[in-house]
């Protein structure tokens, strides 16, 4: 069975929203920062498929769209800067495919996220393993998948966990949608499961200082009935 087209990953807009009631600009910068880098890493284990990245075909994140109003809704799509040449008195206008760099954002983040808050959903897991299935036709994907290019797959994850948790465990925005899938939910599962962790851990504690309590005041006056026969 063949899995429904979910997106096309060489013209995909990666879309991140989320709703706050106050919002540092600092938590903004951060989040801008960290989609920054790790298109940066992604870029970095490109070659060959991508070769020109301080050239005239140099590929970049663009800022297509942000819509303000107690919520932030940021669209990524793919730039590039062409390359104009003149010849023989004719304007010669070169630009490149697109790499699908986006749609890969996608993936990662997901990814990233789904592990981050650790927890199975079927629905999720299901959206993220259909989108891999759409990036298998991208050449970019190939590579940064290729054997020979793991340690450069651990630095793509590892910046991607980065902005998963960034998202994950910021208290000032909630109503998470990444690439119009709301992970909020889950968000709120997992930080419930975490409390109620904790919760049990300190009632354990309480447990072991309390048997802890009985045992020594059982040896203490074990001790003054020794002392009292000698």
């Amino acid at each position: 069975m063949t899995t429904p087209p979910l997106i096309d990953p060489y013209e995909y807009t990666f879309e991140l929203y989320f709703q706050y009631e106050f919002l540092d600009i600092k938590c903004l910068n951060e989040i801008l920062h960290d989609l920054d880098n790790l298109y940066t890493k992604i870029l970095d284990i490109s070659h060959p498929v991508y070769v020109n990245q301080y050239g005239p075909f140099r590929n970049f994140l663009e800022i297509s769209d942000i819509n303000t109003g107690n919520s932030i809704k940021i669209s990524l799509k793919e730039g590039w800067k062409p390359e104009f040449k003149i010849e023989d008195g004719d304007i010669d206008i070169a630009v490149p495919k697109k790499l699908g760099i986006p749609a890969i954002l996608l993936f990662f983040s997901l990814n990233a996220i789904n592990q981050t808050i650790s927890i199975y959903d079927k629905y999720l897991d299901t959206k993220i393993k259909n989108v891999e299935f759409q990036l298998k036709e991208l050449d970019l994907y190939k590579k940064i998948k290729s054997v020979e290019r793991k340690q450069g797959i651990r630095s793509v994850n590892m910046q991607a966990t980065k902005l998963a948790r960034n998202i994950v465990y910021n208290t000032e925005i909630r109503n998470v949608e990444v690439g119009s899938i709301g992970i909020s939910k889950y968000i709120e599962l997992a930080t419930t499961l975490e409390e109620e962790v904790l919760l049990s851990q300190t009632d354990s504690r309480k447990e072991d200082l309390k048997e802890a309590t009985k045992s020594l005041e059982q040896f203490d006056k074990k001790n003054e009935k020794t002392k009292k026969l000698e």
